[in-house]
């Protein structure tokens, strides 16, 4: 459980000046927790102010999903009992999607493999569901660094159209892949976005 809160702590900012800034300990004292584990994902589930976190690696690797709710402190396993769902992984690049109250997780490495699938877990149902693009997915890959864009017009079929977009840098596998895609599910298809060294992005809609 220690090394679970030292990959997933939460910082509470007490005030503006830096110095008034503190860390505050929000382990629950009993209930479920997951198990200890390093490289997962956490995403801020906005709608539910909870924290979300998918995969990682203890023992072996793993693929439940948990909620950590940050106004009682306490966890929630929403892993699915049946129904399709990622494969186990580590170091998934996962984001937010508050336009269609989901987490949408992309690549990864698990069991002898690396993975390029997009997976997106419904919050409001807690399914998964899997999208099948094509045009043909980036190279697999795992560890990369990835931030949200949620007002990237550029790739939008209509000036006015807000879409989503995960940004992600460098990230390896055998060879290391650096050639820039993106991704729109709800079009099905991927296409070539850019070829800047060592950045991927990968759009959602």
């Amino acid at each position: 459980m220690k090394r679970l809160l030292l990959t997933l702590a939460v910082v509470v900012v007490t005030g503006r000046d830096a110095a008034a800034q503190s860390w505050v300990n929000l382990t629950p004292v009993s209930g479920p927790a997951p198990a200890g584990r390093w490289n997962a994902s956490a995403i801020h589930d906005t709608a539910h102010n909870r924290m979300v976190v998918f995969g990682g690696f203890s023992s072996g690797y793993h693929n439940d999903i948990w909620g950590f709710d940050l106004a009682t402190n306490t966890w929630t396993n929403l892993t699915p009992a049946s129904g399709p769902a990622p494969a186990p992984r580590k170091t998934p690049a996962s984001i937010y999607d508050p336009d269609n109250h989901r987490m949408v997780t992309w690549s990864g490495q698990g069991v002898g493999a690396f993975f390029n699938d997009v997976w997106a877990f419904d919050l409001n149902t807690n399914t998964w569901s899997q999208f099948t693009p094509t045009g043909g997915p980036p190279q697999i890959r795992y560890g990369v660094g990835y931030t949200w864009d949620p007002w990237r017009k550029s790739w939008s079929p209509s000036p006015a159209s807000p879409i989503s977009a995960v940004s992600t840098t460098c990230g390896d596998s055998s060879p290391r892949r650096r050639r820039g895609t993106m991704c729109r599910p709800d079009r099905g298809r991927w296409r070539v976005a850019c070829t800047p060294r060592r950045t991927t992005r990968t759009t959602i809609a």
